[in-house]
Formats: structure tokens, sequence, C-alpha cells
């Protein structure tokens, strides 16, 4: 008898070619696709003005956003700054912005040409708030603009010089600090918050005296997050 021949031998099976994932175009912006991207993908603080211009900081910039007929923000102007802006207030005429090379500035968005002016000098970085524009309650009779040094606060003098305004109680081998500041806008109390683990928000008022009363100090949750800061 004949042996039947043996079935064709299968070819061993190749190895896949890895799979590419590629982008192109802008993403995850509001700019129209035919602008420049933006080169940032976070900023060191955001602020309305009074006509509903929007402000970022990033970088040695501030950014206006302006609403475009479609209602989304568009890219109008970018300010050039003499060093990285750290946090960004709105007093009602002016922004505020601190920086890397120790210094706040300011600067009215009305004019054509934007410049930044130094208003005084502080530590690089350095948590900062700014009095509303009006405001003539609280710490906002004593001044206009604050900024945390440490473990105080100290108020700037119209001059530019600062002096201590509230000194912070924090103990020794505290493995916290405190990183943010704020006036409250209806009685110019100030608010300054711990950074974890401490993680809550005091309220000092007129006198210098910690609030604690209603509620004060407060814990700040985000989300099932706890945090002041």
């Amino acid at each position: 008898s004949r042996t039947p021949p043996a079935p064709p031998r299968r070819p061993a099976p190749s190895t896949p070619a890895p799979l590419r994932l590629g982008f192109s175009g802008v993403l995850g912006q509001s700019q129209p696709p035919e602008s420049e991207p933006l080169p940032w993908v976070w900023t060191e603080g955001v602020a309305a003005d009074a006509d509903g211009h929007l402000w970022a900081a990033s970088g040695n910039r501030l950014y206006r956003f302006d609403r475009s007929p479609t209602g989304s923000r568009q890219l109008a102007l970018k300010v050039e700054l003499a060093s990285n802006a750290t946090g960004l207030r709105w007093d009602g005429q002016r922004l505020y912005f601190g920086s890397d090379d120790g210094k706040l500035r300011s600067l009215d968005p009305r004019e054509a040409t934007p410049t930044a002016a130094v208003v005084c000098a502080c530590p690089p970085r350095a948590p900062f708030a700014v009095a509303p524009t009006g405001l003539k309650k609280g710490w906002a009779a004593r001044g206009a603009l604050f900024f945390l040094d440490n473990n105080a606060i100290k108020v700037v003098k119209p001059d530019g010089s600062a002096e201590p305004a509230i000194s912070l109680p924090r103990p020794a081998k505290a493995d916290w600090k405190y990183c943010s500041l704020a006036m409250e806008p209806a009685t110019g109390d100030l608010l300054v918050g711990a950074s974890y683990p401490e993680m809550k928000v005091h309220r000092y008022d007129a006198a210098g005296k910690e609030v604690t009363h209603g509620n004060w100090p407060r814990t700040v949750r985000l989300a099932g997050v706890t945090s002041a800061c």
C-alpha cells in the first residue's frame, strides 16, 4: 500500500508588531486648531478682572483669555514677566502676583500694554492676600496687602516696607507649616491655611486673636481628601 503524503507544514506564527498610539494636533485645549497651543497644562493661579477677562499665571507670563462668540475662552494677550509668577489675586482694580525672585508685583489689566510694577519684597513664592478695594473693616483698615513669612503674617505699608501683623503659633517640632493666606471679604479677617497633617484653616480677627467659635478653625474637605492648601 502507498503511504499517504504528509500534510503541508504550517508556517510558524509570526510575532505581532507592537501596537503604537499616535497623537497630533492640539489636545485638551480650548484654543482653535490653527492657533499656537498653550505651553502648559496647569497654572499658578487664575483670576477674573472687572471686564470679565480670565487671567492665568504660568511660568514667566500672564495670559488673558477673552470669551469668544461661541462662549469658549480664547487667548487674547500674553504679558512677559521678569520672573516666574506664583499666585494671582484681584482686588477689584489691579492684579497681584508673587514670584520666584522674592517680589510681589501688580499691574492694571486695562492698560493697553500692561506692565508689572514691584509692590514690595517678600520671601520667594510667599503666599499672600489682598484686601478688596473699598473694604475698610478688620485688617483691611491696616493695609491692602499681606504675606506669609514662616510663622508670621506681615502687612505691607504704603511705602512698600512690611511689618509684623500676627505671630502664628506653631509647635517647635511640628511637621506641618502655614502655606496659604486669604482675606475674608465681608469682615476683613485673615484666613491662614496649614499643610498636612494639620490641614486646618485658622481665622484671625482685627485684634490679632484667633477665632475659636463658629466651627473655627475649620478642616476643608474636597472630594474625600482633607486639605487646607
